[in-house]
């Protein structure tokens, strides 16, 4: 049996002469190790590939093949270690790329930036002997004629059918001296089945296998494979077998250590961003706090003076009704009825000699009362004061202004009940909240009923209904004998706008006029339910109407005048039936995220509004929620969703990289997109806000 590498006498590293070297040392000089060391071409590119890298250098450096073809090309990490070593080692190489460069269900879909980016990195440095074939795999089969591909990599589809497919419609074309590599020979999960042709194979061909990086199995199919990979075949299960694998992967983890540097680096980074945002989101809430509490102290004092003005208004009417009685009296009194001819001949004197008499009257009267000295004391006083006021000062005040800080000066604040809906009679009489359970807490989630049906109370509602549906555990102990509570039987985990659907469908059928979603881990205010109604009636029904998250608000940006918002969040969201009855309710291609954002754009395309309703709290803590990487997942994946079917192919594109970089596929789903008129409503400029950001 002979050995992989040459014991031939070393030379050093770049030079031609022999040297002398002591035997111990002569395998680690040994020339035919430079290609384990050599620094690859396409770092920083991620890829599960990097492992393999320093062994496709030396194989094509011992080996030199004259034909080489990559069926599976994507990034070029694999692809650019064959060409750089072809390239190196001053081989007559010719090198084939086959890829449609568009994914597959199990790499993800993708558009043309992977091509492109590859392309302009490989046309710079191997155009001279290398060829990107943008084809399917048996498309590229008549590019090249039987017995001419000395070395064959199969790195497309992993399913067991497809790479069989490949490597049979493959087979005639390989020469005397055909290798073929496989990659992911070691991957046992999912619909990957590699593995399992390379049994198959192994039992008919020399082989070699390395188990690092997901596995890469060296066939030797033809009757004259090149010497070092018989030499490598034949090594079997043998000590010398086992060293090897360990330090070519030791080799090639250097690369793929740098990757995993690079991505950690990312990490460490946008987690710096987070808390930096966290610390500016503490700094923001500290400035809410603030603000919220002067908007309590203010109301509390438009309050005062409001309850002020109406006992005037009220002391005003019951003098308004004294006097409306003593005037009666006088009319019906005797002496009026008497006296009714002077007053025919007085009405007939001239106005200014009526005054006169008047003036005179008032003199002869206080004369006889001894009141005269009193009357013209306070009459030059009030003349003083008017001689003494600044020009142009009203002598009263011209307007009310509305109360400020106690101690500040006021301010102006405008009427918020044409949007608002404030002081405007309730006529909405029917309502339902709707709750989409999962496995709740069942502390938290007897706290939200009860919060629920106290704001149903304080709403004055008589027909209003909690309806629950549970997509997870049943939760039919906490709320039995709860009144107001109804129930749905639960289809399964069907997804929060599924859950939402079926509540809806059933709330509106049974004569509900608004439908409040609402989010089972949070607590209502009890002014809640009041508050929304009240605005979605300030719209004639024809407005989304969320309600205000705390103690963390949602960022986005909303009109603080109209209240318009680019869309509402569904963890407490009022719905009216003219709404649902237009657009319909959530899409139910979303499982979990996004749903929300989707059916606000639908409805401002419809020509409804989007609005948040401030007097509505919604208690909704989420800053002490622990991250989780399926949650991660699951919101990218809306996120993707969403953008096909609004029509952003560079959001799709920036969140399945993100996938891709966390070792997720492309979701399947792909909806319809929505009418071209209908995209400007969408905003995917500010990212997951989906809108500008207040802070």
């Amino acid at each position: 049996m002979t050995t992989v590498f040459s014991e031939r006498p070393a030379k050093l590293p770049g030079e031609g002469r022999q040297v002398g070297v002591r035997p111990t040392l002569r395998g680690l000089c040994d020339s035919d190790l430079d290609p384990l060391f050599w620094n690859p071409e396409r770092r920083g590119v991620a890829s599960t590939w990097w492992g393999h890298v320093p062994f496709a250098h030396w194989l094509v450096q011992a080996t030199r093949p004259g034909l080489f073809v990559e069926l599976g090309t994507y990034a070029g990490v694999s692809y650019t270690a064959f060409c750089m070593a072809a390239q190196r080692s001053g081989s007559d190489t010719r090198c084939f790329a086959v890829d449609t460069w568009q994914g597959d269900p199990q790499s993800g879909v993708y558009g043309d930036e992977i091509y492109n980016d590859f392309r302009i990195f490989h046309d710079a440095r191997y155009a001279a002997f290398s060829t990107l074939l943008r084809c399917s795999f048996d498309e590229a089969l008549n590019h090249f004629v039987d017995g001419s591909v000395d070395l064959l990599h199969i790195d497309g589809y992993h399913t067991y059918e497809a790479v069989r497919h490949d490597f049979e419609a493959w087979l005639p074309k390989l020469s005397g001296r055909g290798v073929v590599l496989f990659h992911d020979t070691a991957v046992h999960f999912g619909d990957f089945g590699v593995w399992r042709l390379w049994r198959e194979l192994s039992e008919r061909y020399p082989h070699f296998e390395f188990h690092h990086s997901y596995g890469l199995g060296v066939l030797a199919v033809g009757a004259a494979a090149p010497e070092p990979v018989i030499d490598l075949c034949e090594l079997g299960l043998s000590p010398m077998a086992a060293v090897l694998r360990e330090r070519v992967a030791l080799t090639g983890e250097r690369w793929a250590a740098e990757i995993r540097e690079r991505d950690l680096a990312a990490v460490l980074g946008a987690r710096e961003r987070a808390l930096a945002e966290q610390r500016t989101a503490a700094a923001a809430e500290a400035e809410k706090e603030r603000i919220e509490k002067q908007w309590a102290e203010d109301r509390a004092e438009w309050q005062r003076r409001l309850a002020e003005v109406m006992i005037a208004r009220d002391q005003s009417e019951a003098a308004r009704r004294r006097s409306q009685e003593e005037l009666a009296r006088v009319v019906s009194s005797t002496a009026w009825q008497m006296t009714y001819p002077l007053r025919r001949i007085a009405a007939k004197i001239p106005p200014r000699l009526r005054r006169r008499l008047r003036q005179l009257a008032y003199v002869v009267w206080w004369s006889a009362t001894l009141q005269l000295g009193v009357k013209l004391r306070e009459r030059r006083s009030r003349l003083d004061a008017i001689q003494a006021r600044p020009p142009g000062e009203p002598a009263e005040p011209a307007t009310t202004a509305a109360p400020g800080r106690p101690g500040s000066a006021a301010q102006s604040i405008p009427d918020p009940t044409p949007v608002l809906g404030i002081n405007l009679p309730l006529v909405i009489r029917s309502v339902v909240l709707g709750i989409v359970t999962y496995n709740p807490d069942a502390a938290e989630f007897r706290r939200l009923i009860a919060s629920a049906q106290i704001a149903l109370e304080r709403s004055g509602i008589t027909d209003g209904t909690i309806l629950v549906i549970d997509n997870g555990a049943e939760t039919d102990s906490l709320t039995a004998g709860v009144p107001r509570v109804r129930r749905l039987p639960s289809d399964g985990n069907i997804g929060f706008g599924a859950g939402h659907n079926r509540l809806m469908a059933a709330a509106f059928a049974d004569g509900a006029e608004v439908y409040i979603a609402v989010n089972p881990d949070g607590l209502l205010h009890p002014d809640a339910v009041t508050a929304l109604l009240q605005e979605v009636q300030a719209t004639q029904n024809r407005a989304l109407v969320e309600a205000v998250q705390f103690p963390e608000e949602h960022p986005k940006f909303y009109d603080p005048a109209t209240l318009d918002t680019a869309w509402a969040s569904g963890a407490c969201l009022a719905i009216p039936k003219k709404i649902y009855e237009t657009i319909g309710g959530f899409d139910e291609i979303f499982f979990l995220y996004c749903e929300d954002v989707d059916l606000s754009w639908r409805a401002r395309a419809a020509g409804f509004s989007v609005k948040v309703c401030p007097r509505a709290l919604f208690f909704h803590r989420v800053t002490n929620r622990t991250p989780d990487p399926l949650t991660e997942q699951r919101f990218r994946e809306s996120g993707v969703i969403l953008a096909r079917k609004w029509r952003n192919p560079a959001f799709e594109q920036t969140l399945l990289s993100d996938l891709r970089r966390s070792g997720y596929s492309s979701p399947v789903t792909k909806p319809p997109g929505v009418p071209l008129e209908w995209q400007a409503v969408a905003d995917f400029s500010h990212l997951f806000h989906f809108a500008p950001a207040r802070w």
